[in-house]
């Protein structure tokens, strides 16, 4: 028996829709999608895969690369059981992920076989879409986790680095125009530092440790979200070591990787209209101040009154 798994095209149209009407769940209604709808599918919005079994198309899938959908996923049923969708799941998912995708996410029939399928490949269950179907999503972006510098290295935070983040988060001059209270015990940053791997696997937001090389000394940290097309990202580094350029250098660096992701086209950030210092910070790593927002943000380490802050951004032209 011949398998194999290989890039659709339109000359795969009419095998993709043997097995799209064979299947018995999440059924589709013949002339609701139309073959022009899966060229744009295959050539223009994505690609497909299909797996021919001694040249017989028995499944294939469609992934969106500017939406993030996994548009189609299916299995011929006397075919299913073999692994073929498993194979079709990680070859979508890897070329989507290539593609700097930053969230995947696909809707499903409830109490399908489908269901049981995605959750063990990792898929969140997070809400009901409007026509009454399970929606699941999984973080497609994958930061690289070391980034080696002239000086320094950035890489993920380890419950190790609790002394050194104490040591930024509990200094009256580090937290001063901080949106968090000063950080009172190590407990709480290891807490904290626990869920930064919850928070980089799901995508939510990406944190780094400032280190300096060759001795991997964490001396501060810098962290980014990306939602859709746009980005936020700050930092903050020990005070002992203020002075050195460590700041612009870690900043420019994740300016670089945000940018290197095609599907964000605004990087912001804010800091206090006192801060000066990060607003250079922010200057040199190539944003731009357009405005000051008013009373926009408490610094509790300040006043419990909201303050006026800066907010900068670069955008892609």
């Amino acid at each position: 028996m011949s398998v194999v798994l290989r890039q659709a095209t339109m000359a795969d149209a009419v095998g993709i829709w043997k097995v799209r009407y064979s299947v018995t769940e999440n059924t589709l209604r013949p002339g609701r999608i139309s073959n022009e709808d899966l060229r744009r599918g295959l050539e223009e919005t994505g690609r497909g895969w299909v797996i021919e079994v001694d040249g017989s198309i028995e499944a294939f899938a469609i992934g969106n690369a500017q939406s993030g959908n996994i548009w189609a996923l299916f299995v011929a049923p006397e075919e299913q059981g073999r692994g073929y969708g498993s194979r079709l799941h990680d070859v979508m998912v890897d070329w989507l992920r290539e593609q700097h995708v930053p969230l995947l996410w696909l809707t499903t029939g409830e109490a399908t076989k489908a269901c049981g399928f995605y959750e063990k490949r990792g898929w969140k269950r997070v809400g009901v879409s409007s026509d009454g179907q399970a929606r699941y999503e999984l973080p497609g972006l994958r930061p690289p986790e070391i980034i080696d510098l002239r000086r320094l290295r950035l890489r993920r935070p380890r419950l190790s680095d609790a002394a050194a983040v104490f040591e930024c988060a509990s200094d009256p001059d580090v937290a001063r125009y901080a949106d968090w209270p000063i950080t009172r015990s190590i407990a709480s940053v290891e807490e904290r530092l626990r869920g930064r791997e919850h928070d980089w696997e799901s995508g939510e937001e990406f944190h780094w440790m400032v280190t300096l090389r060759p001795d991997d000394r964490a001396i501060g940290g810098i962290a980014c979200s990306i939602s859709g097309h746009a980005s936020e990202f700050g930092f903050l580094l020990a005070r002992r070591f203020w002075g050195n350029g460590y700041a612009t250098e870690a900043a420019c660096a994740i300016v670089n990787w945000i940018f290197s992701v095609p599907a964000v086209w605004r990087l912001s950030a804010t800091c206090d209209v006192e801060n000066l210092a990060s607003a250079r910070v922010l200057e040199k790593a190539g944003l731009t101040r357009e405005a000051i927002l008013r009373r926009a943000v408490v610094r509790p380490n300040l006043s419990p009154e909201p303050r006026d802050a800066f907010m900068y951004s670069k955008v892609r032209e």
